[in-house]
């Protein structure tokens, strides 16, 4: 199975439905921007706390602890737009917009939450999409 890192704070609020979408300066390799995805990948919870999460947010994240370096659960690839649409269609919406690089050019991946595993599984990240295998 595919896997992405997210770093922290982002990878738990997507496990819990609080960030539906995960912007990137690139596409899924089988993606057709503004096209139908229908793929799942685990959320692999990256090594490191995004030391610049937006102080916007401090709200959302500020009194939970969070797990570093394990897989947290599995998500679906619903839609691929380009980023610039999502900022423009949530434009009242402020955490989304601040849990994410929304600039002209990138990617917004639009995720569905499929599984969040009871036990994080540890797993070492990497680099764009990657093989993960469930134990």
């Amino acid at each position: 199975m595919k896997a992405l890192t997210v770093q922290q704070p982002y990878a738990t609020l997507i496990m819990e439905g609080v960030k539906r979408f995960e912007t990137r300066s690139w596409r899924p390799p089988t993606a057709r921007t503004g096209g139908p995805i229908l793929v799942d990948f685990a959320v692999h919870a990256g090594a490191r706390f995004d030391k610049n999460t937006p102080p916007e947010i401090a709200h959302i994240v500020s009194w939970r602890s969070y797990p570093l370096g394990v897989v947290l659960g599995i998500a679906h690839l619903v839609w691929v737009y380009p980023a610039e649409v999502i900022r423009d269609r949530e434009r009242g919406n402020v955490d989304e917009l601040n849990m994410g690089d929304f600039s002209d050019g990138r990617f917004a991946w639009e995720l569905e939450v499929v599984e969040v595993f009871a036990k994080p599984i540890p797993a070492k990240g990497k680099q764009g999409l990657w093989e993960w295998e469930r134990p």
